[in-house]
Parts: C-alpha cells; structure tokens; sequence
C-alpha cells in the first residue's frame, strides 16, 4: 500500500487550509473583543476556555502556510503568538493594575494601557500572519517595482540562432561567419562569448560564437563604449 506523505496530502486540501485559516483568525478577533469589553478573573474556567480556544485555533493558523517553507511558518509563529498574547495579556495584567515599581522607576498600569498594549498586539499579530500569507502565496508583492532582473531574466527574451534558420540567410544572402564581422581585437576575445546579441532580418538573436548568419546582419553594441553585446562564458570576464 502506497503512502502519501502528509504534506503531499495538505496541498491537495489548500482551499479547505486556507478556510479553516480564516475562520479562526475571525473567531480569535471575535474572542479578543469579549475580553476586551468584559472584565474576566484568571481563576475562572471562562478564562480558561479562552486560553485553550484561543491557542488550538492559534495553531489552526499555521495550516495555511505549512506547506510554503520554513520562512512563511516562522513569521506565522510569531504572530500567532502575539495574537495569543492580545488575548491572554488584559486578563493577567488585571493585578498589575495602579502604580509599580521597577529599578528606581515609577509607572501606571491602567486599563486604558492595557487596552491599547493588547491592541497592539492583535493588530502587530495579524500583520505577521498577513506577511506569512503573502511570502508563501505571492512573494512578489514584496519585491520593488524597479527592481533589477537577473542577467539570465534580460538574455531569455532573446532567441538562439539555429542552424534551421540558416535558410533565411541562404534564400535571400550568403552566409558568414560571425567571426568575420569583428574587429582583430574582438575576435581574439571571442572565446570570453557563449553568445553574440545580433540583428538579423530585423531581429534580434543569440549567436553562437562559431555560427553562419546572413551577410548584412549587425552585431550589437553598448552605446557608451562600443563594445559587443553578448552572453559571457565565464562568470568575472569582461570583454
């Protein structure tokens, strides 16, 4: 009998996760308001019932980015825990409550102040969730509009030269070498190039260094120094 892994089987579930997610961050919201509006004893089961609850739907949080990898779980955890403590913390700070001493320093803890600290809490918690949702569903929300794409992103829009386009250079022009169309000090630096950026009929393609194209295409160039556009062969040579 085949096993199918456990995760295998939570990502045939993503839609049920992701609902069972959202539920419990409403039901923890809905909880965080009845503390909030009512004055609970740390002794009562009432506070005990909001403890459990609120932890068991704390971890129902996790399930919906416990299949996108470490990062996404570790920021989950962090604001489940600070959503728990939204919870948690108005009731047990209730005997902290008027004047404290701490290191030769004076403070007042009121209810106002352990409203808004709470509040703090929930709102920071359910940040870190919703930074958890979207690292694991659609990172690149995060990434900056003008953000530079990779060398290989820049070159893959191109195509490659083949010798099966040869028949455009036969039919209508001869053939050269692409060597042929360099200067004595670029050839000598050809074997730096994979791949020459050349226009051929109009369009631009990936040469192979030691490819045949049509007679009157134009090799690339950079503006500013005139050199050939190209793939580099080897990581830290320039041409």
């Amino acid at each position: 009998m085949k096993i199918v892994p456990v995760f295998q089987k939570l990502k045939l579930k993503e839609g049920s996760l992701i609902l069972t997610s959202i539920c419990s961050l409403i039901i923890v919201i809905v909880f965080y308001i009845f503390v909030s509006s009512n004055r609970i004893d740390v002794a009562t089961p009432t506070f005990g019932f909001l403890s459990i609850a609120s932890f068991v739907l704390g971890t129902l949080l996790s399930l919906i980015v416990i299949t996108k990898g470490i990062v996404p779980i570790a920021i989950n955890c962090l604001g489940i825990v600070l959503i728990y403590g939204s919870i948690v913390v108005p009731v047990l700070g209730q005997d902290m409550l008027g004047t404290i001493y701490y290191k030769a320093s004076i403070g007042n803890v009121t209810d106002a102040s352990l409203h808004n600290g709470s509040l703090g809490f929930l709102f920071l918690g359910i940040f870190m969730f919703m930074m958890s949702v979207t690292i694991g569903y659609k990172p690149s929300i995060l990434y900056t509009r003008n953000r530079p794409q990779s060398m290989d992103t820049f070159w893959s829009k191109y195509p490659i030269w083949k010798k099966e386009l040869m028949w455009i250079g036969i039919r209508n022009r001869p053939l050269i070498n692409v060597a042929s169309l360099m200067s004595e000090k670029e050839r000598y630096l050809l074997w730096r190039y994979e791949y020459i950026l050349a226009s051929i009929n109009e369009s631009l393609f990936l040469v192979p260094v030691n490819s045949f194209i049509p007679s009157d295409s134009v090799l690339m160039r950079d503006r500013s120094s005139g050199k050939i556009m190209g793939v580099d062969k080897f990581m830290g040579y320039f041409a």
